[in-house]
């Protein structure tokens, strides 16, 4: 186990950790003390760096490390933990651990010249870099800091060792691996290796094209149902991967309308990551500005000097007068004890806040949104970072804009409503998240294309395999082709059984749609491999298999917009008479129909259905 550790006593640090995610605790409850304490243990070595980095962006910290090697006993390792150091930077006088477990002193050190290079080969997870005398090789991504020459060179530099390839594969069918070899062959940097199964045969690849990101969840929910009503396929058995975090929020959306449990590995759901709260957080304290709990979320969110103590005392002022919070925050200069640097900082957030709020009546939900997090401050925080993990909160806050502005469009059609749009706007976030928060046993997986090493699924869907989507144009632009396609060889061998992969020909993400073509590596797989169609109407109006043995079928396109509201009576081709007892956002109907009395989820726009 891997343990990362922090304490002190500063509030406004304790603070920080607490808007990234991380719980801290009194170190002496009771005491009176400022004292504080954060502590975590993980399997996985990358975990915890990335675990460190994460705390090293929002404080001034030095990360140091300690090992602790010495004997066990009752279960335990027992003494003290030492620094680890270079092997260079020993020196006589330091304690180290002996084979044995216990402690000696270092008294000389014997300088060794080495006549070829030092390989520190990341194999994930254990950080073991020699295996029983053998040298092992398990990391392919350079965010990890792998580096692919070190493989490349290995022979050259070590014309003595023996290499092993280990090529037969006991999770994919042969139909899988020959297309994922098929991809990663278009690489040059990388050594010859083809995998291979005894599991002949298999089904072929299913490739579709979709016309949008709705579309494409609408579908893969169907498909998925399709499979678990006709096949028998276990949900548990599923995954749905994508290739950044912020494309996962429609999948999301759809699972929830669809009442398909699911389960993100690796992250965090969509509207459950701290960004994203925060800014719900801002949207809902312009909409009641006595929300205590979105008023304490954001006070200090981005950091602006308004530290625990500055917001126990506007707390406790606002119980002692019985005022709202948000009025005593506007009469800062009569909080007593509050410092003249608290007192600027917190009417200044009041101000802004209150220009804000002006514009709720009249400006849509994006324009307020994106406002919100510009004039506050929490984009200019998040660019000030510069991390990977800040422009990955960023591109949620776009995406989080782009709902905004999904929401905008609908509101304008359905017409004014008896609450505003942005309390709307809330309020179906809220029925979202409350649907989320659902438990089943059985559940899909979601996950990025990079958490995907090492898990293996009997049916998988890759999604959003469009130029610029998936290969990254961030990678393209940096010369990082390569270790994308490598990327997707990963991800077709995570398929035991099924592998679907899906394209749109318009996407919107961040707020912006974007024409798109299909991902190089789709138009890099056999023919003879694949099964490319488009959307079609299934049994249940889903829309799924249309599909051909090779080239790409003309998709097909929605008929006539046809309106159903509650309570309209329906016939469609297969089930019969029916009548509709609800209408939910994205085109889905609910209707129950009279021959065995069942409810299904049907597309309007596509399912043979009309009026009666």
């Amino acid at each position: 186990m891997h343990r990362v550790a922090l304490a002190g006593q500063d509030q406004e640090g304790r603070q920080a950790l607490e808007t990234i995610g991380l719980k801290t605790r009194e170190t002496r409850p009771g005491s009176g003390s400022d004292s504080w304490r954060f502590e975590t243990a993980l399997k996985d070595f990358d975990e915890a760096i990335h675990l460190a980095g994460d705390i090293s962006a929002v404080l001034d910290v030095d990360v140091s490390f300690y090992g602790r090697f010495g004997r066990m006993q009752s279960g335990r390792i027992v003494g003290n933990s030492l620094p680890t150091v270079p092997a260079a930077s020993v020196r006589p006088g330091m304690t180290v651990f002996t084979e044995g477990g216990g402690y000696d002193w270092v008294e000389s050190v014997e300088r060794v010249e080495l006549d070829r290079p030092v390989y520190d080969i990341n194999v994930e997870g254990t950080h073991n870099f020699v295996a029983n005398g053998v040298v092992t090789h398990n990391s392919i991504y350079g965010f990890r800091h792998a580096d692919i020459r070190n493989i490349l060179d290995f022979e050259r530099d070590f014309p003595e060792a023996e290499v092993v390839k280990l090529e037969q594969n006991y999770r994919s069918t042969q139909t899988i691996l020959s297309a994922a070899n098929a991809v990663v062959e278009r690489n040059r940097e990388r050594r010859p290796k083809r995998l291979w199964t005894e599991l002949a045969g298999g089904e072929p690849l299913q490739l579709r094209e979709l016309s949008d990101e709705h579309e494409e969840a609408r579908w893969v929910a169907g498909e998925i149902e399709r499979l678990g009503e006709e096949e028998g396929v276990k949900r548990e058995d599923v995954a749905v991967f994508y290739r950044t975090n912020a494309m996962s929020r429609v999948l999301e959306d759809t699972l929830v309308r669809f009442e398909l449990p699911y389960q993100v590995i690796g992250g965090t759901k969509f509207y459950e990551r701290a960004e994203v709260k925060d800014a719900i957080a801002y949207l809902s304290l312009l909409v009641n500005p006595a929300d205590q709990v979105s008023f304490a979320r954001i006070v200090n969110s981005p950091r602006r000097g308004i530290g625990n103590t500055s917001q126990g005392r506007i707390a406790a002022h606002a119980n002692t007068t019985g005022l709202p919070i948000w009025e005593v925050a506007g009469r800062a200069e009569e909080v007593p004890g509050l410092g003249a640097a608290a007192i600027k900082a917190v009417s200044r957030f009041h101000e802004t806040l209150e220009g804000l709020r002006a514009r709720t009546e009249e400006a849509p939900v994006a324009e307020l949104l994106e406002a919100t997090l510009r004039e506050s401050g929490y984009l200019d925080a998040l660019a000030a970072e510069r991390t990977i993990e800040a422009e990955g909160r960023a591109e949620n806050l776009e995406e989080l804009v782009g709902v905004a502005a999904e929401f905008d469009a609908n509101h304008e059609l359905e017409g004014e409503g008896e609450v505003s749009a942005l309390e709307e706007f809330l309020q179906q976030i809220s029925l979202v998240t409350q649907q989320d928060e659902l438990r089943d046993e059985s559940a899909i997986t979601l996950m990025t294309l990079h958490n995907a090493k090492g898990l293996e699924y009997e049916t998988v869907f890759v999604v959003g395999c469009e130029d610029g989507s998936f290969p990254h144009m961030k990678a393209l632009e940096e010369g990082g082709e390569e270790e994308e396609r490598r990327l997707c060889y990963v991800a077709i061998t995570r398929a035991r059984s099924r592998l679907y992969m899906t394209w749109t020909r318009e996407r919107r993400l961040f707020g912006r749609a974007e024409r798109n073509l299909p991902s190089r590596f789709v138009d890099e797989l056999p023919e003879e491999l694949t099964e490319r169609g488009s959307s079609a109407v299934g049994a249940g109006g889903m829309s799924w298999d249309a599909g051909s043995q090779s080239g790409v079928a003309s998709p097909v396109e929605p008929g006539p917009m046809l309106e159903l509201r509650t309570g309209d009576d329906v016939v469609h081709a297969s089930f019969g008479e029916g009548v509709v007892t609800a209408v939910e956002p994205g085109g889905v109907v609910v209707v129950r129909f009279a021959g065995d009395g069942s409810e299904r989820k049907l597309m309007a726009d596509y399912a043979p259905i009309r009026r009666r």
